[in-house]
């Protein structure tokens, strides 16, 4: 049966009973709970603890250590830059954690810087979790540069293992350090997580009457890439050719470090070190810290850029009205 209510206050009668059900229906009806998207950012060696009223749905960037860069004793042969560290981007199911409950998180070091003639140390692994985890995440860290050398010498490859669901994973290439014929090289860029790393001289492209160098670090895996190969040009030894670029990264992170040259320093990427100019007198420079990008090459009796640290970027949902 319906029920009229006429009053000369009509309006303020229905008012009054509209908020009156309204009261009813979300005590009996809660809310649904509003989830806001938040981030943890991690930069060194420790651990993550998983909060109250979260999802069990995480977002997970892992970057791994970049690899310093090549270096050279003397002038005429350059070192390469460094490769950056592997990048994963991976949602995983932290059920099995409960609130209150840490997960270890290893950040890797950046490759340590080298002078003398020596290629680039490697990069640091960085892992979130443990390997009895089903959520378990390796990165692995990216090659140092080689060094310059009569013949140029290889770049590092990236370090490499099973990562997560036992999914083989590498850390970029260390660029190819310069060989010497009879004019001075130019030495590759180190491999970025979302590109190869630039040869030396022309960035991308041999040209007629080069020497090649050494070849960059070349097993490449989800989130690396190879690094550049060194050169050499023939005949007139006043040729600068430019050091490759560094390899792109992907958000700001994990690109390659710049080769080293006689001309212009080859430039790195998402704070990867440049490489070593000898026309500019400048020095291969330091990755940014927790960017995972390589270090640059150098020669002519200056230390290498030392490679960036890794870095974790956890992206979880939080219940605001629980």
């Amino acid at each position: 049966m319906a029920i009229t209510i006429t009053s000369t206050t009509g309006n303020s009668i229905a008012v009054g009973l509209e908020e009156t059900l309204g009261a009813v229906v979300r005590a009996v009806t809660p809310p649904t709970p509003l989830f806001v998207r938040q981030a943890a950012v991690i930069s060194a060696t420790g651990s993550w603890t998983r909060p109250a009223n979260i999802s069990d749905l995480i977002e997970v960037v892992l970057v791994a250590g970049g690899g310093a860069g090549g270096a050279y004793g003397n002038d005429a042969r350059f070192g390469g830059g460094g490769g950056a560290g592997q990048y994963l981007r991976r949602i995983v199911d932290i059920a099995s954690v409960t609130a209150g409950t840490p997960i270890s998180v290893t950040i890797g070091l950046g490759g340590s810087a080298v002078s003398g003639t020596a290629n680039g140390n490697n990069g640091g692994n960085s892992v979130f979790g443990t390997s009895l985890q089903p959520f378990y995440m390796v990165a692995y860290g990216g090659g140092g540069g080689g060094h310059g050398t009569s013949n140029g010498n290889n770049g590092n490859g990236g370090s490499c293992g099973a990562g997560a669901n036992n999914i083989t994973g590498y850390g970029s290439g260390g660029g190819g350090g310069s060989e010497w014929q009879n004019a001075w090289g130019a030495a590759g860029g180190g491999g970025g997580a979302n590109g190869p790393g630039m040869h030396g001289g022309q960035n991308g492209n041999f040209q007629a009457n080069q020497y090649a160098g050494r070849c960059g670090g070349r097993l490449t895996s989800e989130g690396s890439s190879a690094g550049g190969a060194g050169m050499s040009p023939s005949g007139d030894s006043r040729q600068a050719w430019p050091g490759g670029n560094g390899g792109d990264g992907i958000n700001g992170l994990a690109g390659g470090g710049g080769g080293s040259a006689r001309g212009g320093n080859g430039n790195g990427s998402c704070g990867g070190g440049q490489g070593y100019g000898y026309t500019h007198g400048d020095q291969g420079r330091d990755a940014r810290p927790n960017s995972g990008s390589g270090g640059g090459g150098s020669n002519d009796r200056v230390a290498s850029g030392a490679g960036g640290s890794g870095i974790c970027i956890i992206y979880f949902y939080a219940k605001v009205n629980a």
